[in-house]
Parts: structure tokens; C-alpha cells; sequence
């Protein structure tokens, strides 16, 4: 069973109904995501332009690490512990497998040497208004691009290539509109998360 999230921001509240379902929908994207890295007939991380950094020899319980260059600002890092979003104009998030409290960075670029959660740069909490909209529209970008994704893979291999992995999961969310939609749908929601108290 999946624990429950405890973290709270002061100044980033996110409905406990929203945080529950993008916690689960954020946890069956990256079993998704694992899906595709193993597909038999290629991973699709690397056919979608993803470049791949496997845990050196002798890195105990290590993910490979999958990062991608967006434009000349915008980039992001997967693992199998989370997703790390980087607009080196706005700064750096990070979205843990198992959470939907997105976190701040302290490092102004991708992490690298990273294979465990453990070896992860600091990240915190939003605490005043300005980290929260950062925090807000890093999300929202990072969501977007998981949509956007979906909508590759969807118009790359067919809507059954999905749906067959999700229909074998005993606990699995299939939003009728499709995944896609679903995360633009959150994306959107990302906007009203900002407690301003002032």
C-alpha cells in the first residue's frame, strides 16, 4: 500500500482530493514509464530523444537515469524514484515517485551522478508566495509535458498499447478522456494551488 503524503507547504495547498488522485496517477505514469523503457521491441524513452546514463558498476539499487534537453532552457531528468524539471529561468522541481508535493531546488541545472534518491541535491518545500508560483508554473510545465508525452505515444504506437498494460492492473486509473487529458487537467488546476495570506 502506497503511504500517505504528509508534506505540506504553507503557501501551496493542494486540495486533499487532488493530492490523493495525482499522487496515484503520478505512480502508475512512472510504472508506464518503466513499461516503455522495457518495451521488447525498443525502449521508447530512447526513441522519443531521451539520453540514457546507466548506475555505474558497483551502485547498489540504482535507477538509470533518463534526461532530456527541451530547448535551450527547459530540460528534464526521470529516474525510477521521480521526475526533476528544470527552466533555468524559474529554477528547478522536483516531484517524488511517491508524492504529488512538488519541491524546490537548490541546483540551477540537472543533477548528475544521481541514481538513488538518496543522492538527490536538496530540495524544500515552497515557503513564501514567490517559491510558490515558481513551484506552480514548474509543475504545471512538467505536467504538461507528461501530457504531451501520452499524446506521442498514443499517436505513435495506438490508444490499445496503454490501455493493454493498464487493463492488466488490479488497482489502475484509466480517466475516460485518456491520460493525456487528464494531465493537461491538472496542469491547468496547478494555477489555483498558491495560498496568498497578504
Amino acid at each position: 500500500m502506497e503511504q500517505e503524503n504528509t508534506e505540506a507547504s504553507t503557501v501551496l495547498r493542494i486540495p486533499p482530493d487532488i493530492d490523493a488522485f495525482g499522487t496515484a496517477l503520478f505512480i502508475q505514469q512512472m510504472d508506464c514509464w518503466g513499461q516503455d523503457t522495457k518495451r521488447a521491441e525498443g525502449n521508447l524513452f530512447l526513441q522519443y530523444g531521451f539520453a540514457r546514463e546507466r548506475p555505474p558498476a558497483g551502485v547498489e539499487g540504482g535507477f538509470s537515469a533518463y534526461c532530456l534537453h527541451l530547448d535551450d532552457q527547459r530540460s528534464l531528468a526521470l529516474w525510477g524514484f521521480g521526475l526533476f524539471y528544470l527552466d533555468t529561468q524559474i529554477g528547478g522541481m522536483f516531484l517524488r515517485r511517491r508524492s504529488f508535493a512538488p519541491k524546490l531546488a537548490s541546483t540551477p541545472s540537472l543533477p548528475t551522478n544521481v541514481w538513488r534518491l538518496a543522492d538527490m541535491p536538496a530540495t524544500t518545500l515552497p515557503t513564501t508566495v514567490l517559491e510558490g508560483h515558481k513551484t506552480c508554473m514548474l509543475l504545471s510545465a512538467a505536467l504538461l509535458w507528461i501530457s504531451n508525452y501520452e499524446k506521442w505515444v498514443k499517436s505513435t504506437l495506438g490508444e490499445a498499447y496503454r490501455l493493454g498494460y493498464l487493463e492488466q492492473k488490479d488497482e489502475a486509473i484509466t480517466p475516460p478522456q485518456g491520460l493525456d487529458a487528464e494531465w493537461e487537467r491538472l496542469a491547468e488546476l496547478c494555477r489555483s494551488f498558491v495560498v496568498d495570506d497578504d
